[in-house]
């Protein structure tokens, strides 16, 4: 499985872990970079805090991409959207999920 990144037009291929991604699994993102732009030409923001989210479903979806809840310390209250399995840079515990939720979904220190 391989994916295309629309911003710099590289191949990315998912890590075994990232392959093996599911509903119900916990995950962070841990330098997010968001991308806004007509399809191009992009403003790109990498100055973003670290993302902590939950897979919840993937019906309806293509094959490596997820219906997610993202949460940071900009979006403490949580926001809907579709992940791609090669934006996670780590999977995450129920506990070190909970412990960022303590946090106010800050990088550990």
């Amino acid at each position: 499985m391989e994916f295309r990144n629309m911003i710099t037009g590289q191949a990315v291929r998912p890590a075994p872990w990232q392959l093996d991604l599911k509903i119900g699994d916990y995950y962070t993102i841990a330098a997010p970079t968001a991308a806004m732009g007509d399809g191009e030409h992009f403003e790109v923001f990498d100055d973003m805090p670290p993302v902590y989210g939950e897979i919840v479903d993937d019906e309806e979806c293509a094959p490596g991409y997820f219906l997610a809840r993202g949460y940071s310390a900009w979006c403490p209250d949580g926001e809907l959207g579709i992940l791609n399995i090669c934006e996670p840079t780590r999977r995450l515990t129920a506990e070190e999920f909970t412990a960022a939720r303590a946090r106010g979904w800050r990088a550990e220190s």
